[in-house]
């Protein structure tokens, strides 16, 4: 069971109610519409988040360095980033090849949040090609539920063993999971333990996120359960940063990104951070020199580059030092 349930941050009940809404309404549009439908959703959020922002000034990473220390726990001794891609709709999905392509040719490893019924359909080539390029495979869910972490236990349980084992048949075993527009819960969680997932990267270091973190680098997040349980612990391996604020949400320009990857790159240095940058191949695609622009700022910072899954050998219980 989760250890400490102020780890885990709790939505509001307007934001529940609007995520199990908005959910229900998707449900009852076509695969090729619900794309369009959250992008028409997300424009009037912009437009009034844009507002009353000052993107460079408040973007809080709530990260006290007098507070921080650096954690004995923790076996990497180092800064690193990793870089992962989540495959949320179809105009994600026919970017994917020329994506990992486009690591490659970078030296980036990446890892890779498929769905497995979702506006898309899941191929072995495209699974093989990703795998090939030396990168992680990790489930994003079997469909992109915004309110997957309100549902109930039975309907979580089941999302997440239908999906897990269609995945696990075309790209081996599965180790991680990131909720689908990062709707976690304590609830979900605790049944990704049950599931014995190794990790979950659904938890944001941001606080214009409903699902915040303070922590920067992994960490168990449960008890280990005995064997009668069945499970034997979950990590959290919290997400920094993503192209859907910095781009879409709060559109910043050039520079902005480049003085927050700078900033961010300086604190995994002197602290051992572990920066885990997100990003969907449809705004990848749309915007592919701001992409090469911080994974060249990425690569030249002499950050070692893993994939999340190498992170969960890696995990630190420093959490007071983090946070009082």
């Amino acid at each position: 069971m989760i250890k400490n349930s102020a780890r885990i941050p709790i939505k509001s009940n307007s934001e529940i109610v609007s995520r199990l809404l908005l959910s229900w309404i998707a449900n009852l549009l076509p695969d090729n519409f619900i794309y369009y439908f959250f992008k028409f959703i997300k424009r009037f959020t912009n437009t009034a988040l844009r507002k009353k922002t000052n993107p460079i000034c408040t973007w809080d990473f709530s990260f006290n360095s007098q507070k921080m220390t650096l954690s004995n726990s923790s076996t990497l001794k180092t800064g690193t980033f990793s870089i992962s891609h989540d495959v949320d709709y179809a105009s994600c999905y026919r970017y994917t090849k020329k994506l990992v392509a486009l690591d490659r040719r970078y030296g980036i490893n990446s890892s890779y949040f498929l769905l497995t019924n979702g506006s898309y359909t899941l191929d072995k080539q495209t699974v093989f090609y990703i795998l090939d390029g030396g990168n992680e495979v990790a489930l994003h869910g079997k469909n992109h539920n915004i309110a997957l972490g309100h549902k109930s236990e039975k309907y979580i349980s089941t999302f997440l063993d239908t999906s897990r084992k269609l995945l696990e048949t075309i790209a081996g075993p599965v180790l991680g999971f990131r909720a689908p527009a990062l709707s976690v819960s304590p609830l979900l969680l605790n049944i990704l333990e049950k599931h014995r997932f190794s990790y979950d990267s659904s938890l944001c270091n941001s606080k214009h996120y409903s699902s915040f973190t303070p922590f920067y680098r992994p960490y168990i997040i449960s008890n280990k359960l005995d064997e009668k349980n069945g499970a034997a612990g979950l990590i959290e391996i919290p997400l920094t940063i993503q192209d859907s604020m910095i781009l879409n949400d709060l559109g910043l320009k050039n520079n902005d990104i480049a003085k927050i990857f700078d900033h961010l790159i300086k604190l995994a240095k002197d602290y051992y951070l572990n920066l885990v940058i997100n990003f969907h191949p449809s705004i990848v695609e749309k915007n592919i020199d701001v992409y090469e622009k911080i994974i060249l700022q990425l690569k030249t910072s002499s950050l070692p580059n893993l994939k999340i899954e190498d992170l969960i050998h890696h995990t630190s219980d420093d959490f007071q030092s983090c946070c009082d």
